[in-house]
């Protein structure tokens, strides 16, 4: 049988194989109706009939003088109108504070919540269409029908279980030990003495305070409420049920002294339909994140672990509410005009095409093509161990449009591999060295070192050679383990020209303090006034506000939590085809090695990354991390690029995240038509679990680490380009990095 391509473990950590623990149990709470933070005093629902719902104003769409989208839709909130509980049979609310001060974000057809931070609130729904509302006897409510929205966390990738210091907070960072996890660490070894008496804490993160509705094609009334719990985490959803086995076996005790992740009586964790969901827990649930072994933040390991496994239903106290009315854009912009789908055609689904006949063929192990009239989708390691192989339940991977949303999954096979989901538009791409490709989407953006979304640019020198005429690739794209690499391998196995731009977890080993931060002249940046050791205005960091005081902070984080790579493959001549790939998959004829990495040294790191950290001001000093406030599984976030063959800009939300010239001659792309690749990566996932519970300093991803471990779900939206536009209309060209070269060591001369 072939050997399954396998992914090796981050190479900054030695890492055993991973063994599992389960628990049950269900976390809880308490409530109170009077808040702090809530307007007005508690009073009981009212009964009347709501009101026709309010289409609220949404902001307009600039252009450029041409006539083509220059900007990006403004994602200013506008305040949400009020309007009446649901009443009649079957609705009783509990009593509940009022919930002031929302505001909504408008979006082609769907909505992010904007809600304020209520004192001991864990979590934020949002009701859609429910059809009954019960009061318990115990003061929680229990709804039946609808969609409930929820928040879930904000997500970290610092640690949640940290040492700080007693009066100020000042998280202290500290070598990792071993194989010790943080809750037996007695004696940190750290990296500085701290000036100040230090403990032990541990921090639950407060919830997101948006919240996503998808599918709002039309004006409607929803309800929102803070809770005193986390919604439910239901079980990974997908378009048909699956329990995926895992690879240990029952009682494996391969991280000695390690509760977490040894002992285990798992064996599989499933794949939910909506069915399910809604058989399970009366309403469909859509981003819940409690743990099935409860929602906070424990110092010890429970019994049996339940990992990824659905949470037991659970109601929750209600301690503030409001009905608003909600509406898609009145006027959004207009679509891209090359390429562009909004997912609102349900009945194009995707069906199964042959294996295409690539001249180099990669991946050993499965593969699935799927195509609708607009996409084609290329799925490989989620199964072993041939390019046909059925699905042999070790992993799992698929497509579906559901809801005005593009649904993509993804678990590598035996929790072992490097395995992708790509999305390829049936058509070309083309670039120049003058106006912009417009390239825009929507997915959520939280990503580790081992999961993450990537987009890429690749395509042959000769017009016509990229795509088929049925808008399929003629030679393949897939990535393989550390492509980013000087020795990764080229994501063409045609050995195409490539650029590609990706997000990651930022770096736990580096402080965000001034004397370790470059501007882009590689000079340091300025020192902020009064800064020293230990002085929070030294650093760029994160403030984490309490739960039970969102006007306090809980603690801070003082290193990024994000980082963007843009990457450049050179083209490989034919003479370096198949590239031969060796130990971790890197490649062996050095002459060839493709990738050149031309993004900024922004920070002094161990690792040694170079990639952007933070994004910058017109000196090119650093400002704000590049992408820390996009950490979340929900709501999705909207990105812009705006490419040509010498420059990329991204936007974020419709801000200015980072713009990156490569105009060297081994760098400007020479690409007659583009291939652009969507792609969802997942490798060794077992390996990424064990960090969780190993590393003190990505010891957070709360969503990643208890419900999501071995398998990524993400959903896309709005997604398109559009050729020979202008740079936005805000976009300053002092903020661009412009890469020369850094020899050898990056490939270049």
């Amino acid at each position: 049988m072939p050997q399954r391509r396998s992914s090796p473990i981050n190479a900054l950590h030695v890492i055993g194989a991973v063994s599992l623990v389960l628990l049950a149990g269900c976390g809880g709470g308490s409530g109170s109706s009077s808040l702090p933070t809530a307007a007005a005093s508690a009073s009981p629902p009212p009964t009347s009939t709501p009101t026709t719902p309010t289409t609220p104003t949404t902001p307009t769409q600039p252009t450029s003088t041409d006539g083509t989208t220059s900007t990006p839709p403004a994602t200013t909130p506008v305040t949400a109108p009020p309007a009446n509980l649901p009443s009649g049979s079957g609705f009783n609310f509990t009593t509940a504070a009022t919930l002031s001060g929302i505001t909504v974000i408008p979006n082609r057809d769907s909505v992010i919540i904007q809600v304020p931070a209520v004192a001991n609130a864990r979590d934020f729904r949002v009701l859609v269409q429910p059809t009954s509302v019960k009061a318990n006897t115990d003061g929680t409510e229990s709804v039946s029908g609808g969609t409930q929205f929820c928040a879930g966390v904000r997500q970290h990738l610092a640690r949640s279980r940290y040492v700080s210091d007693n009066v100020t907070m000042f998280p202290y960072y500290f070598y990792v030990n071993g194989k010790d996890t943080p809750t037996s660490i007695t004696s940190p070894q750290f990296y500085m003495t701290p000036p100040g008496a230090w403990s032990w804490h541990d921090l639950d993160t407060p919830p997101n305070l948006q919240i996503e509705v998808t599918g709002v094609t039309s004006s409607m009334s929803v309800t929102v409420e803070a809770m005193d719990r986390m919604c439910p985490f239901p079980g990974t959803i997908g378009r048909n049920h699956s329990d995926i086995t895992l690879s240990h076996a029952a009682g494996e005790n391969n991280n000695p002294g390690n509760a977490w992740i040894d002992a285990s009586a798992l064996v599989s964790f499933p794949v939910v339909t909506e069915a399910e969901v809604i058989a399970r827990y009366g309403s469909l649930i859509i981003n819940g994140q409690g743990w099935a072994g409860g929602p906070n933040v424990q110092a010890t390991a429970p019994a049996k672990p339940p990992f990824a496994q659905p949470a037991p239903v659970n109601p929750p106290k209600v301690l503030a509410r409001a009905t608003v009315n909600i509406a898609p854009m009145a006027n959004p912009p207009a679509a891209p005009a090359a390429f562009f789908d909004d997912f609102s055609n349900s009945a194009d689904a995707f069906k199964p095409i042959p294996i295409p006949n690539w001249t180099y063929p990669r991946d050993g192990a499965g593969e699935k093509v799927l195509q609708n009239s607009k996409w084609t989708v290329f799925a490989n390691g989620y199964t072993c161990c041939s390019p046909t192989a059925a699905d042999d339940g070790n992993g799992y991977a698929d497509a579906y449009v559901e809801n005005g949303t593009m649904n993509t999954l993804l678990s590598d096979w035996s929790q072992d591999v490097i395995s992708e989901v790509s999305l390829f538009p049936r058509k070309a791409a083309h670039l120049n060295s003058s106006t912009y490709l417009h390239v825009t989407y929507e997915v959520p953006s939280f990503a580790t070192s081992r999961r993450y979304w990537v987009v890429s640019l690749c395509g042959s020198s000769t017009a016509g050679q990229t795509l088929d005429a049925n808008g399929v690739l003629k030679e393949q794209v897939v990535h393989t383990t550390f492509f980013y690499t000087p020795t990764g391998a080229n994501p063409s196995t045609a050995g195409w020209n490539c650029l590609q731009i990706f997000n990651r977890e930022g770096n736990s080993y580096a402080f965000s303090n001034w004397e370790s931060m470059y501007n882009l002249n590689g000079s340091r940046p300025p020192v902020p006034a009064n800064g020293g050791l230990y002085d929070l205005k030294d650093y760029i960091y994160n403030s984490i506000p309490s739960i039970a005081d969102p006007t306090k902070t809980a603690a801070y984080t003082v290193h990024p939590e994000s980082d963007v790579v843009v990457l450049v493959n050179k083209p490989i001549p034919k003479a370096g085809l198949p590239e031969k790939l060796g130990t971790n998959e890197q490649v062996t004829q050095g002459q060839y090695t493709s990738p050149v990495n031309v993004s900024p040294l922004q920070l002094d790191n161990p690792a040694s990354e170079v990639a952007w950290f933070y994004r910058v001001d017109s000196n090119g000093n650093p400002v704000a991390p590049i992408l820390d406030d996009q950490q979340q599984v929900a709501p999705r976030t909207k990105y812009d690029l705006y490419v040509r063959n010498n420059r990329i800009i991204m936007y974020v939300n419709g801000q200015a995240r980072l713009c990156n010239d490569f105009t060297t001659p081994t760098t400007t792309l020479n690409i007659a038509d583009a291939a652009v690749g969507f792609h969802q990566v997942l490798y060794h996932s077992a390996a990424e679990f064990t960090e969780r519970f190993v590393d003190p300093d990505r010891g957070a991803a709360y969503h990643y680490r208890y419900n999501s471990p071995w398998i990524d779900r993400r959903s896309w939206d709005n997604m398109g380009f559009e050729e020979n536009v202008a740079a936005p209309a805000d976009f300053d060209p002092k903020t661009c990095f412009a890469h020369t070269s850094r020899g050898a060591e990056n490939n270049e001369p």
